[in-house]
């Protein structure tokens, strides 16, 4: 029924984002480019991130230089780490399992864009909304189901898949993407406030398979 719920709120949103208040505060090309650092400063103690095109393709897990990223994360920048995905338990377990031995905080089968997703993550972590950044590659679950919950920080990041070089993310995801950026383009007044979190002169390395 919660995940029922969850689509009907993503549809909601496609058809009425022209009203929607500002649901991304940065952007980055990819999670590899953010500046984690400037994040830190800013006052960030933990950090939720999607899977899904965020962290990993649809069908491979967490690759070694995405757990290497997020161990950087916890180790030398002190913010916890916790992903929440509406991917079901099966499809993420393999991923979850990668991740067994870390300080990760993981979540599957959550249905955002619903708020309590991620006010039940910013209670487990102890920490406020204000002291959190929501980190994700779509607009209707991960920066609407943020910005509902009061997350301070909302980076949209370009699909993970994209980096990668594979293209496999399912042709209904692709379609619901496209809509969402032709209304978050054409439709929020907020679109010009949004900032850049990239490092400087940053490139993505390279994905191992």
């Amino acid at each position: 029924m919660l995940r029922i719920y969850s689509t009907l709120l993503q549809l909601w949103f496609i058809c009425t984002a022209f009203f929607k208040k500002r649901l991304v505060t940065h952007t980055a090309p990819s999670i590899f480019a953010i500046d984690y650092a400037r994040m830190k400063q800013s006052g960030i103690r933990a950090i939720i991130f999607d899977l899904d095109d965020t962290l990993a393709t649809w069908y491979t897990p967490i690759t070694d230089d995405v757990i290497a990223l997020l161990t950087s994360i916890e180790k030398d920048y002190g913010m916890s780490v916790a992903i929440l995905t509406n991917a079901s338990s099966n499809r993420a377990e393999r991923s979850k399992h990668r991740l067994a031995s870390h300080n990760v905080y993981f979540v599957s089968d959550t249905p955002k864009p619903l708020k309590q997703s991620f006010a039940h993550m910013c209670t487990t972590l102890d920490v406020s909304p204000s002291q959190v950044a929501a980190i994700g590659d779509r607009l209707g679950t991960d920066m609407w189901g943020a910005q509902r919950a009061n997350i301070a920080m909302r980076i949209l990041v370009g699909p993970y898949s994209k980096i990668s070089q594979k293209n496999d993310s399912p042709l209904i995801q692709k379609i619901v993407r496209a809509l969402e950026q032709c209304t978050y383009v054409y439709g929020f007044t907020h679109r010009n406030t949004v900032s850049s979190i990239s490092k400087k002169d940053t490139l993505d390395p390279p994905v191992s398979s």
